[in-house]
């Protein structure tokens, strides 16, 4: 029985953490509304807040711009986020910064004057988990359009993991990646164009949850967070970055509905995100409610590096003498792809 619980906790991580489908916006009801979501957690900062709306008629979130933003710590200390991009709030820490036990509220004034509030959330005392990622290559036999069979390769990412058992303390994962771009360079070139590092954002849909009250052993073995298909973008140094989130109770509930929501149906949009209370309200009409989460929690990032040599097949590649890949723009100027900066991570 034990055994079989503890397959059966693990199964369900492993369909959460692989689901890859996309947005339905062709079929999934969209709700008008105000997105607001944010996080302060234990680490240095700086810490972001994105606010935007949805339209339903576009399908899609706008950034909002011009608001009102400030969080408020338990001992009534504020501090006002200055907008670094258009709706991306950022908090420097100079006077409020993210403690364990620390209580933090948010304040949105929106343009119009409309005043958003969130619930008061406590960062979470609890220990973080022993992680320990690590990465493996497969492959799978698939039929291509050409009703061919081909080999599919891809690298996933695998955690083991030693949960903390503290009351206060329930777990998320999540990932994101960070690559390098080398754009072609002639020969006799004076000099050679500057590599890009291309940002990929965690996916709100690779979402794996632990609660050490509901499992028998805090031990989690060879849970797969992600699998990623091999591209071009693992030509050159490949980061996973997997963040580790200790959350209070209240945080992981709303994660758990999340999840939910994508494992029943595979978009978050089929049963709309307006179904999913968050903590965030008007002040001046209870009903009224945001889109999105302001949570408080403890996070820790381990990486794993997958080099070239991992990867066993010929990939397409902007060197001048191999198979250049079918959409090479990016060869000459790296920084069109999106997310991309020329500014190398000082973990890199």
């Amino acid at each position: 029985m034990r055994f079989a619980r503890q397959l059966f906790i693990a199964l369900l991580f492993a369909l959460v953490a692989s689901c890859k489908e996309p947005y339905d916006f062709a079929t999934a009801p969209f709700i008008d509304g105000i997105v607001i979501d944010g996080l302060i957690d234990d680490g240095p900062g700086p810490w972001f807040v994105n606010i935007g709306t949805t339209v339903a008629a576009e399908r899609k979130q706008k950034p909002l711009q011009g608001a009102s933003v400030k969080i408020t710590d338990q001992d009534r200390s504020f501090e006002y986020l200055r907008e670094v991009s258009p709706g991306r709030y950022q908090l420097d820490g100079f006077i409020v910064r993210g403690n364990p036990g620390n209580s933090y509220t948010l304040d949105v004034t929106l343009p119009n004057g409309n005043h958003y509030k969130s619930t008061s959330e406590t960062m979470p005392t609890g220990s973080s988990a022993s992680d320990s990622v690590y990465f493996d290559v497969s492959t799978r036999k698939m039929v291509s359009s050409e009703n061919v069979e081909i080999n599919v390769w891809y690298v996933n990412i695998r955690l083991n993991t030693l949960l903390s058992e503290a009351k206060d303390a329930r777990y998320r994962w999540g990932i994101d990646e960070v690559y390098s771009v080398y754009p072609t360079c002639w020969p006799g070139s004076i000099s050679c164009p500057k590599i890009c590092y291309v940002y990929q954002p965690t996916s709100r849909f690779n979402i794996a949850l632990a609660d050490p009250s509901q499992l028998i052993d805090p031990k989690i073995n060879n849970l797969l967070l992600q699998e990623r298909s091999v591209d071009e973008s693992f030509n050159g140094r490949h980061y996973f970055n997997v963040t580790q989130y200790v959350m209070n109770p209240e945080t992981y509930q709303y994660w758990k509905r999340v999840q939910e929501i994508v494992v029943k149906k595979g978009s978050i949009f089929d049963t709309p995100p307006a179904r999913i209370r968050g903590n965030i309200s008007n002040e001046d009409n209870p009903s009224d409610y945001a889109f999105g989460y302001f949570e408080a929690s403890r996070t820790r990032v381990s990486r794993v590096r997958v080099d070239r040599g991992y990867i066993p097949i010929q990939l397409p590649s902007c060197d001048y003498n191999a198979q250049i890949p079918s959409n090479s723009n990016y060869c000459y100027d790296c920084t069109i792809l999106e997310g991309s900066t020329l500014i190398e991570p000082d973990w890199f």
